[in-house]
């Protein structure tokens, strides 16, 4: 009877203690449970950040570009700065400035830049966020002249025309990730693009851009050798 007697009172302080207490105990188990659920949303957070979106969205058009010189011996662009395979849509934009228009098709993202001509756009795709190539159009030398290419990696590993066409004649450098259109020594356009096998740069690039191994019905007039001499075509 006597421990029965001290357990029922012990009992009775404990009620007591409880209810005297209760707002401050509730308050600790609320911060009990409060602590992994916001560890928890802290981690997932991290995992969707905008930044990782972004770069799945079509991007914001500039609708004032920035103002490109009327010069056009003068390089207007930073399409040579960046890295295919490792610039993202936030790298793009960081260097190059936001396009004028965008098209998205599936997990492509075309972006679309003017030039100092009303005449020619320059392009560049994106796969999954990642730039993988970029088409640049070039109006002057300060890209250099195709026999600098030729003298810095050799003969190219292609030849392509352009189908629509026929004063198009392409050179591709699939090991160095890089394609010039050329005219005589001249540079015209530049391709940079993810080095790839032959099979891959022709079906994922070359047939976006509208080249063709095969020479069209009336092919450029002249071409170039390694040293720049111009060679007339049969």
């Amino acid at each position: 009877m006597f421990l029965e007697g001290i357990l029922i009172f012990n009992m009775q302080k404990l009620v007591f203690y409880f209810k005297s207490h209760f707002f401050a105990i509730l308050v600790f188990v609320l911060f009990l449970i409060f602590i992994p659920v916001a560890i928890y949303l802290s981690f997932t957070t991290k995992s969707t950040t905008p930044q990782n979106q972004n770069q799945n969205q079509i991007p914001t058009i500039n609708a004032h570009p920035t103002p490109l010189p009327s010069d056009f011996t003068k390089s207007y662009n930073n399409f040579n700065q960046l890295s295919p395979g490792k610039s993202t849509l936030s790298d793009v934009e960081k260097i190059n400035g936001a396009a004028f228009k965008s098209t998205r098709s599936g997990n492509k993202l075309y972006l679309y830049y003017k030039t100092p001509s009303n005449d020619y756009e320059n392009k560049i795709l994106l796969t999954n966020g990642t730039l993988y190539y970029s088409l640049e159009n070039v109006f002057g030398s300060y890209r250099g002249f195709y026999s600098d290419y030729t003298t810095a990696y050799g003969q190219p590993s292609l030849t392509l025309y352009n189908k629509n066409s026929a004063d198009s004649e392409w050179f591709i450098f699939l090991k160095q990730g890089l394609g010039l259109e050329v005219g005589g020594n001249d540079i015209t356009q530049i391709v940079y693009f993810i080095p790839q096998p032959k099979d891959s740069f022709m079906e994922n690039i070359a047939s976006d851009l509208n080249l063709i191994s095969t020479l069209p019905a009336e092919g450029p007039a002249e071409s170039v050798s390694s040293t720049g001499e111009a060679i007339l075509a049969p």
